[in-house]
């Protein structure tokens, strides 16, 4: 794993030994196919850019590929020609290793490569392109629901699971791949990843986990079908449905105190480090819009309520060291996850294998996977 894939100045047949070496990869594709989707830790230094690219697309439909390519040239010559070249060779003098890829055609990286070539640097691409290496962790997707065993970390708000599943190597953490933390008050300052950039990071630490060890278990957090706006793909969902699942146990007040400190406090501190002139009101706008996103499902009588426990802890907050914040946490405990969470519990009561609390769990875990 991880392992400099060198292979200079050719054209790269082996996908699966190429993503699980960990290379850097050099997208020459046009900024909005790269924010579609891309591979993990690649970098983006197109061929054409979009509005290159929307004109050379219009003349291939139009005159056919060689006139495209002919318009390509004219389009990409002189200063700009220059330009993408002295990207492409810094990238290289950063890291000699790195790999051209494009579409799947491979006309574009092959373009770049010659450039590249001409300017005296040597660097190989992708046979397929990004639909090659897309295709080889759909693949690893496919094999894995076939063959692969999941373990479930269940547990209610606020217990840990996300500790949890940092503490093991083989686990899978959807809601750090999908930017989210899979609740209302979850949410990230920056932006998800598009669909297929989620997809691609959570398939590639599969494929990596899977070359591992193909027979031990991977671990994913009990998740609902979408985190945020992202969905888990749908036949890892239906596994992860039928899969054993063990549960982590913590007092109330106990999970209180967890979600005080990252829904309130480190939230806080992060919006003030980033936003200085006004952390404060952004802050309290995140936990008023948080509060709005689930008031459907507590309804306007508990939604005003609640929203009367934060209006008050925002205004003791600097003077108790945040303590009164506890009381909305707790309502939204009992009023809104805690019922949710049992509701979903109770369709998997018979997948259960183990309850305990934190350190019971985790042993629990540590003998299981070893014991396979």
């Amino acid at each position: 794993m991880n392992t400099p894939f060198i292979k200079t100045g050719a054209v790269v047949p082996d996908i699966r030994s190429l993503l699980l070496s960990g290379t850097t990869m050099i997208d020459v594709r046009a900024p909005i196919e790269f924010a579609h989707g891309t591979i993990p830790k690649s970098i983006n230094i197109p061929l054409l850019n979009d509005n290159e690219r929307e004109e050379v697309g219009i003349c291939f439909r139009h005159a056919g590929q060689q006139s495209a390519i002919n318009l390509g040239h004219r389009i990409v010559s002189g200063k700009s020609r220059e330009q993408r070249i002295e990207a492409w060779c810094e990238q290289l003098k950063r890291d000699q290793n790195s790999i051209l890829f494009c579409a799947r055609g491979g006309m574009r990286s092959k373009i770049a490569q010659d450039w590249i070539h001409n300017a005296g640097y040597a660097c190989s691409r992708v046979t397929g392109g990004f639909k090659a290496m897309r295709n080889c962790l759909l693949d690893t997707l496919h094999q894995f629901i076939k063959t692969g065993s999941i373990l479930i970390l269940g547990g209610m708000t606020g217990t840990g699971k996300t500790k949890m599943l940092n503490y093991f190597v083989r686990a899978i953490n959807l809601e750090h791949a999908a930017n989210h933390k899979g609740s209302s008050f979850g949410r990230s300052f920056e932006e998800q990843p598009s669909q297929l950039n989620f997809e691609n990071c959570v398939l590639l630490h599969l494929l990596n986990l899977v070359d591992l060890n193909p027979d031990l278990p991977i671990i994913f957090e009990n998740e609902s079908r979408s985190i945020g706006s992202r969905q888990i793909p749908p036949t890892l969902f239906d596994k992860m449905n039928t899969s054993p699942i063990v549960i982590i146990k913590k007092s109330f007040e106990d999970r209180v105190s967890s979600l005080l400190h990252e829904y309130v406090i480190e939230r806080h501190r992060q919006t003030l480090t980033k936003y200085p002139d006004d952390g404060d009101y952004r802050f309290r706008s995140y936990l008023k819009d948080s509060l709005h996103r689930i008031k459907k499902r507590l309804g306007g009588q508990r939604t005003k309520k609640i929203a009367n426990l934060i209006d008050y802890a925002l205004v003791t907050q600097d003077s108790n060291n945040y303590l009164d914040h506890r009381a909305w946490l707790a309502a939204i405990l009992r009023e809104y996850y805690d019922p949710m969470y049992n509701y979903q519990l109770n369709l998997k009561r018979d997948k259960v294998a183990f309850c305990g609390d934190f350190n019971a769990v985790q042993e629990w875990i540590k003998f299981t996977i070893s014991d396979n």
